[in-house]
Protein backbone atom coordinates (compact mmCIF):
# COMPACT_ATOMS: atom_id res chain seq x y z
CA UNK A 1 0.00 0.00 0.00
CA UNK A 2 2.70 2.25 0.82
CA UNK A 3 4.81 1.86 -2.42
CA UNK A 4 1.46 2.80 -4.42
CA UNK A 5 1.19 5.69 -2.71
CA UNK A 6 4.10 6.80 -3.76
CA UNK A 7 4.02 6.18 -6.94
CA UNK A 8 0.93 8.15 -7.37
CA UNK A 9 2.71 10.89 -5.27
CA UNK A 10 -0.50 10.64 -2.52
CA UNK A 11 1.30 9.77 0.92
CA UNK A 12 2.24 12.09 3.30
CA UNK A 13 5.12 14.03 3.06
CA UNK A 14 6.93 17.57 3.55
CA UNK A 15 10.03 17.59 0.75
CA UNK A 16 10.08 17.24 -2.93
CA UNK A 17 13.44 16.95 -3.77
CA UNK A 18 14.17 18.01 -7.47
CA UNK A 19 17.61 16.78 -9.34
CA UNK A 20 19.23 15.89 -13.01
CA UNK A 21 19.89 12.18 -12.70
CA UNK A 22 23.78 12.80 -12.74
CA UNK A 23 23.15 14.57 -9.07
CA UNK A 24 21.21 11.11 -7.92
CA UNK A 25 23.97 10.36 -4.78
CA UNK A 26 23.96 14.26 -4.29
CA UNK A 27 19.80 13.71 -4.05
CA UNK A 28 20.23 10.51 -2.05
CA UNK A 29 22.42 12.06 0.56
CA UNK A 30 19.95 15.14 1.03
CA UNK A 31 16.99 13.01 1.28
CA UNK A 32 18.54 10.70 3.97
CA UNK A 33 19.90 13.39 5.76
CA UNK A 34 16.22 15.03 5.84
CA UNK A 35 14.65 11.66 6.67
CA UNK A 36 17.29 11.11 9.48
CA UNK A 37 15.70 14.09 11.09
CA UNK A 38 11.96 13.02 10.96
CA UNK A 39 11.51 15.15 7.47
CA UNK A 40 9.55 12.90 5.32
CA UNK A 41 11.05 13.56 1.27
CA UNK A 42 9.64 12.79 -2.12
CA UNK A 43 12.17 11.62 -4.39
CA UNK A 44 11.57 10.38 -7.71
CA UNK A 45 14.12 7.20 -8.17
CA UNK A 46 12.35 5.49 -4.88
CA UNK A 47 9.13 6.97 -5.14
CA UNK A 48 7.88 5.89 -8.44
CA UNK A 49 6.91 2.29 -8.85
CA UNK A 50 7.76 0.82 -11.87
CA UNK A 51 5.17 0.62 -14.64
CA UNK A 52 3.98 4.11 -13.00
CA UNK A 53 3.26 7.58 -15.33
CA UNK A 54 6.52 9.32 -14.37
CA UNK A 55 4.81 12.77 -15.44
CA UNK A 56 1.73 11.95 -13.35
CA UNK A 57 3.27 11.05 -10.32
CA UNK A 58 5.66 14.07 -10.68
CA UNK A 59 2.84 16.52 -11.06
CA UNK A 60 1.05 14.83 -8.08
CA UNK A 61 4.25 15.11 -5.63
CA UNK A 62 4.17 18.56 -6.51
CA UNK A 63 1.27 19.69 -5.69
CA UNK A 64 1.49 17.38 -2.29
CA UNK A 65 5.07 18.99 -1.09
CA UNK A 66 5.67 21.97 0.98
CA UNK A 67 8.90 22.37 0.03
CA UNK A 68 10.93 21.47 -2.69
CA UNK A 69 14.82 21.23 -2.26
CA UNK A 70 16.86 21.86 -5.66
CA UNK A 71 19.91 20.13 -6.46
CA UNK A 72 21.58 22.80 -8.33
CA UNK A 73 24.37 22.12 -10.83
CA UNK A 74 25.67 22.12 -14.23
CA UNK A 75 23.63 19.59 -15.38
CA UNK A 76 20.57 21.15 -13.26
CA UNK A 77 20.84 23.86 -15.01
CA UNK A 78 20.58 22.88 -18.51
CA UNK A 79 17.92 19.88 -17.45
CA UNK A 80 14.50 20.17 -18.85
CA UNK A 81 12.94 18.21 -16.33
CA UNK A 82 14.05 20.06 -13.57
CA UNK A 83 13.40 23.40 -15.46
CA UNK A 84 8.98 22.13 -15.39
CA UNK A 85 9.41 20.76 -11.70
CA UNK A 86 10.52 24.39 -10.35
CA UNK A 87 8.21 26.41 -12.76
CA UNK A 88 5.80 24.07 -11.20
CA UNK A 89 6.84 24.35 -7.85
CA UNK A 90 6.64 28.37 -8.37
CA UNK A 91 2.87 28.36 -10.10
CA UNK A 92 1.69 26.07 -6.55
CA UNK A 93 3.35 29.06 -4.33
CA UNK A 94 5.90 26.47 -2.83
CA UNK A 95 8.46 27.59 -1.65
CA UNK A 96 11.82 26.08 -2.66
CA UNK A 97 15.74 25.81 -1.37
CA UNK A 98 18.40 25.74 -4.20
CA UNK A 99 21.28 23.88 -2.87
CA UNK A 100 24.31 24.53 -5.12
CA UNK A 101 26.84 21.75 -5.76
CA UNK A 102 28.72 23.43 -8.21
CA UNK A 103 29.78 27.14 -8.88
CA UNK A 104 27.30 27.48 -11.82
CA UNK A 105 25.01 30.83 -12.80
CA UNK A 106 21.37 29.86 -12.97
CA UNK A 107 19.99 30.15 -16.75
CA UNK A 108 17.59 32.57 -17.66
CA UNK A 109 15.18 29.97 -17.89
CA UNK A 110 15.99 29.03 -14.27
CA UNK A 111 16.72 32.82 -12.58
CA UNK A 112 13.40 34.10 -13.03
CA UNK A 113 12.04 30.88 -10.92
CA UNK A 114 14.91 31.21 -8.02
CA UNK A 115 15.75 34.72 -7.11
CA UNK A 116 14.80 33.27 -3.94
CA UNK A 117 16.06 34.41 -0.49
CA UNK A 118 16.86 30.17 0.39
CA UNK A 119 19.75 29.64 -1.16
CA UNK A 120 22.76 27.56 0.00
CA UNK A 121 26.01 27.06 -1.56
CA UNK A 122 27.86 23.51 -0.96
CA UNK A 123 30.81 24.02 -2.74
CA UNK A 124 33.59 22.90 -0.58
CA UNK A 125 33.73 19.43 0.70
CA UNK A 126 32.93 17.89 3.12
CA UNK A 127 28.99 17.63 1.81
CA UNK A 128 28.02 16.58 5.66
CA UNK A 129 28.42 19.83 6.63
CA UNK A 130 26.00 21.44 4.33
CA UNK A 131 23.38 18.90 4.35
CA UNK A 132 22.94 19.98 8.15
CA UNK A 133 22.58 23.32 7.20
CA UNK A 134 19.60 21.73 4.47
CA UNK A 135 18.13 20.53 7.38
CA UNK A 136 18.18 23.53 9.55
CA UNK A 137 16.62 25.34 6.29
CA UNK A 138 14.04 23.37 6.04
CA UNK A 139 12.50 22.68 9.50
CA UNK A 140 12.72 26.73 9.87
CA UNK A 141 10.62 27.09 6.67
CA UNK A 142 8.23 23.57 7.77
CA UNK A 143 8.15 25.27 10.62
CA UNK A 144 6.87 28.79 9.50
CA UNK A 145 4.43 27.35 7.15
CA UNK A 146 3.00 25.55 10.51
CA UNK A 147 2.68 28.53 12.68
CA UNK A 148 1.09 30.90 9.53
CA UNK A 149 -1.43 28.10 9.38
CA UNK A 150 -2.46 27.86 12.65
CA UNK A 151 -2.54 31.71 13.28
CA UNK A 152 -4.93 31.79 9.79
CA UNK A 153 -7.26 28.85 11.03
CA UNK A 154 -7.42 30.88 14.12
CA UNK A 155 -8.48 33.72 12.32
CA UNK A 156 -11.49 31.81 10.08
CA UNK A 157 -12.58 31.03 13.94
CA UNK A 158 -12.61 34.07 15.93
CA UNK A 159 -11.31 36.76 13.14
CA UNK A 160 -12.08 40.03 15.88
CA UNK A 161 -8.89 38.69 17.51
CA UNK A 162 -6.85 39.25 14.23
CA UNK A 163 -8.33 42.24 12.52
CA UNK A 164 -4.09 43.68 12.94
CA UNK A 165 -3.32 46.88 10.75
CA UNK A 166 -5.25 48.03 7.85
CA UNK A 167 -4.77 45.19 5.13
CA UNK A 168 -7.51 43.82 2.93
CA UNK A 169 -11.20 44.60 3.39
CA UNK A 170 -12.96 41.00 3.65
CA UNK A 171 -16.97 40.94 2.61
CA UNK A 172 -17.35 40.59 6.70
CA UNK A 173 -16.06 43.95 7.17
CA UNK A 174 -12.98 43.00 8.57
CA UNK A 175 -9.65 44.19 7.96
CA UNK A 176 -6.65 41.12 7.43
CA UNK A 177 -3.17 40.88 5.60
CA UNK A 178 -3.55 38.58 2.44
CA UNK A 179 -2.84 35.07 2.71
CA UNK A 180 -0.14 33.99 0.33
CA UNK A 181 -1.22 32.77 -3.21
CA UNK A 182 0.48 31.13 -6.16
CA UNK A 183 1.60 33.38 -8.40
CA UNK A 184 -0.03 33.48 -12.01
CA UNK A 185 1.60 34.93 -15.08
CA UNK A 186 -0.44 36.92 -17.53
CA UNK A 187 0.86 38.40 -20.69
CA UNK A 188 -0.30 40.00 -22.82
CA UNK A 189 0.44 40.99 -26.66
CA UNK A 190 0.15 43.17 -29.45
CA UNK A 191 2.51 43.99 -32.48
CA UNK A 192 4.63 47.08 -30.93
CA UNK A 193 3.98 47.03 -26.97
CA UNK A 194 3.26 50.39 -27.24
CA UNK A 195 -0.29 50.82 -27.13
CA UNK A 196 -3.19 48.10 -26.83
CA UNK A 197 -1.06 45.92 -24.20
CA UNK A 198 0.29 48.61 -21.97
CA UNK A 199 -3.74 50.01 -21.34
CA UNK A 200 -4.64 46.30 -21.16
CA UNK A 201 -2.12 45.86 -18.54
CA UNK A 202 -3.23 49.16 -16.24
CA UNK A 203 -6.65 47.98 -16.97
CA UNK A 204 -5.88 44.69 -15.79
CA UNK A 205 -4.44 45.26 -13.11
CA UNK A 206 -6.84 47.92 -11.58
CA UNK A 207 -9.51 45.33 -11.74
CA UNK A 208 -6.84 43.10 -9.65
CA UNK A 209 -6.66 45.29 -7.12
CA UNK A 210 -9.82 45.65 -6.77
CA UNK A 211 -11.93 42.56 -7.24
CA UNK A 212 -9.09 40.28 -6.07
CA UNK A 213 -6.66 41.82 -4.33
CA UNK A 214 -5.34 38.63 -2.85
CA UNK A 215 -4.26 37.32 -5.61
CA UNK A 216 -0.59 36.88 -6.83
CA UNK A 217 -0.61 38.20 -10.71
CA UNK A 218 2.05 39.11 -12.30
CA UNK A 219 1.27 41.17 -15.80
CA UNK A 220 3.52 41.73 -18.88
CA UNK A 221 2.58 43.65 -21.78
CA UNK A 222 4.87 42.89 -24.75
CA UNK A 223 5.42 43.16 -28.25
CA UNK A 224 5.60 40.68 -31.30
CA UNK A 225 7.97 43.49 -32.87
CA UNK A 226 8.89 46.30 -30.18
CA UNK A 227 10.96 48.55 -32.15
CA UNK A 228 9.95 51.80 -30.23
CA UNK A 229 11.68 51.85 -27.01
CA UNK A 230 11.08 54.65 -25.10
CA UNK A 231 7.97 53.68 -23.49
CA UNK A 232 3.97 53.21 -23.58
CA UNK A 233 2.78 55.91 -26.21
CA UNK A 234 1.92 59.35 -25.36
CA UNK A 235 -1.88 58.85 -26.34
CA UNK A 236 -1.83 55.59 -24.45
CA UNK A 237 -0.71 57.35 -21.40
CA UNK A 238 -2.67 60.51 -21.65
CA UNK A 239 -5.95 58.09 -21.74
CA UNK A 240 -4.99 56.30 -18.80
CA UNK A 241 -4.20 58.71 -16.91
CA UNK A 242 -7.52 60.27 -17.94
CA UNK A 243 -9.11 57.09 -16.86
CA UNK A 244 -7.26 56.56 -13.33
CA UNK A 245 -5.87 59.93 -11.99
CA UNK A 246 -2.45 58.41 -12.65
CA UNK A 247 0.61 57.67 -14.78
CA UNK A 248 0.07 54.03 -14.40
CA UNK A 249 2.21 53.49 -17.55
CA UNK A 250 5.11 55.96 -16.80
CA UNK A 251 7.22 53.09 -16.56
CA UNK A 252 6.45 51.14 -19.13
CA UNK A 253 8.85 49.40 -21.27
CA UNK A 254 8.36 47.42 -24.42
CA UNK A 255 9.65 43.94 -24.26
CA UNK A 256 9.91 41.13 -26.64
CA UNK A 257 7.66 38.07 -26.15
CA UNK A 258 10.83 35.42 -25.80
CA UNK A 259 10.31 31.60 -25.27
CA UNK A 260 11.24 31.96 -21.41
CA UNK A 261 8.60 34.10 -21.01
CA UNK A 262 5.95 31.86 -23.05
CA UNK A 263 6.69 28.85 -21.13
CA UNK A 264 6.38 30.79 -17.90
CA UNK A 265 3.12 31.99 -18.76
CA UNK A 266 -0.24 30.93 -17.32
CA UNK A 267 -2.31 32.72 -20.32
CA UNK A 268 -1.21 34.67 -23.16
CA UNK A 269 -3.94 37.06 -24.64
CA UNK A 270 -3.27 38.46 -28.47
CA UNK A 271 -5.12 41.31 -29.37
CA UNK A 272 -6.13 39.94 -32.98
CA UNK A 273 -5.85 36.96 -34.93
CA UNK A 274 -3.67 38.42 -37.70
CA UNK A 275 -1.09 38.85 -34.94
CA UNK A 276 -1.49 35.28 -33.33
CA UNK A 277 -1.10 33.49 -36.82
CA UNK A 278 2.16 35.57 -37.25
CA UNK A 279 3.76 35.00 -34.31
CA UNK A 280 3.68 31.21 -35.02
CA UNK A 281 6.23 31.50 -37.25
CA UNK A 282 8.41 33.60 -34.90
CA UNK A 283 8.54 31.02 -31.92
CA UNK A 284 9.66 27.75 -31.84
CA UNK A 285 6.75 25.50 -29.91
CA UNK A 286 4.40 28.33 -30.61
CA UNK A 287 1.25 28.46 -29.90
CA UNK A 288 1.36 25.45 -27.11
CA UNK A 289 -1.83 24.67 -27.89
CA UNK A 290 -1.91 21.39 -26.00
CA UNK A 291 -1.56 23.48 -22.99
CA UNK A 292 -4.46 25.51 -23.95
CA UNK A 293 -3.14 29.07 -22.68
CA UNK A 294 -2.80 31.19 -25.88
CA UNK A 295 -5.84 32.94 -27.41
CA UNK A 296 -6.93 35.61 -28.65
CA UNK A 297 -9.28 38.18 -26.46
CA UNK A 298 -12.10 37.83 -29.18
CA UNK A 299 -11.80 34.22 -29.04
CA UNK A 300 -11.50 33.44 -25.21
CA UNK A 301 -14.35 36.08 -24.16
CA UNK A 302 -16.86 35.34 -27.42
CA UNK A 303 -16.27 38.77 -29.14
CA UNK A 304 -17.50 39.87 -32.23
CA UNK A 305 -14.50 41.26 -33.50
CA UNK A 306 -10.87 41.85 -32.35
CA UNK A 307 -9.04 44.44 -30.61
CA UNK A 308 -7.88 47.33 -33.41
CA UNK A 309 -4.58 48.98 -33.28
CA UNK A 310 -5.03 52.50 -32.62
CA UNK A 311 -1.75 53.21 -33.96
CA UNK A 312 0.14 55.89 -35.42
CA UNK A 313 0.63 57.81 -31.55
CA UNK A 314 -0.30 61.60 -31.83
CA UNK A 315 -1.60 64.30 -29.32
CA UNK A 316 -4.56 65.65 -31.09
CA UNK A 317 -7.66 65.06 -30.66
CA UNK A 318 -8.70 62.43 -32.90
CA UNK A 319 -5.68 60.26 -32.01
CA UNK A 320 -6.38 60.23 -28.19
CA UNK A 321 -10.26 59.62 -29.38
CA UNK A 322 -9.13 56.49 -30.80
CA UNK A 323 -7.31 55.57 -28.03
CA UNK A 324 -10.09 56.58 -25.71
CA UNK A 325 -12.27 53.94 -27.32
CA UNK A 326 -10.04 51.32 -27.23
CA UNK A 327 -9.11 51.35 -23.68
CA UNK A 328 -12.80 51.75 -23.33
CA UNK A 329 -13.39 48.44 -25.39
CA UNK A 330 -11.01 47.43 -23.17
CA UNK A 331 -11.91 47.86 -19.83
CA UNK A 332 -15.60 46.70 -20.51
CA UNK A 333 -13.91 43.23 -22.11
CA UNK A 334 -11.76 42.77 -18.87
CA UNK A 335 -14.08 43.85 -16.56
CA UNK A 336 -17.05 42.09 -17.93
CA UNK A 337 -15.37 38.67 -17.74
CA UNK A 338 -13.11 39.18 -15.03
CA UNK A 339 -14.46 36.12 -13.70
CA UNK A 340 -13.59 33.90 -16.71
CA UNK A 341 -10.04 35.22 -16.67
CA UNK A 342 -10.29 34.16 -12.31
CA UNK A 343 -11.19 30.80 -13.52
CA UNK A 344 -9.02 30.03 -16.62
CA UNK A 345 -5.80 31.75 -14.48
CA UNK A 346 -6.75 29.03 -11.87
CA UNK A 347 -7.19 31.61 -8.86
CA UNK A 348 -8.37 30.23 -5.95
CA UNK A 349 -10.26 32.96 -3.73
Amino acid sequence: MVEKERAFGVMTFDVFISYPHQDKATADAACAKLESEGIRCWIASRDISPGTDWSEAIVNAIRLAKIMVLIFSGHANTSQQVKREVERAVNKGIPIIPMRIEDTIPSEALEYFISTPHWLDALTPPLEQHLDKLGASVKALLSAGDSKASQEDHARTDPREHAGPPGVTTAGGQNRQPASAARKTLVFLSEGGTCRDPMAKAIATKLFEDRSPTSNVVIHAVGHNPTHKSGASHAARTVIREMYGKDLLADHKPEPLTETLARQADLILVMDESLLERRKTRLPGWPFEDQGKVYTLKNLFKLKEDIDDPWPDGKDEATLSRYRKCAKKLQRILSGNFDQLIRHLEIVE
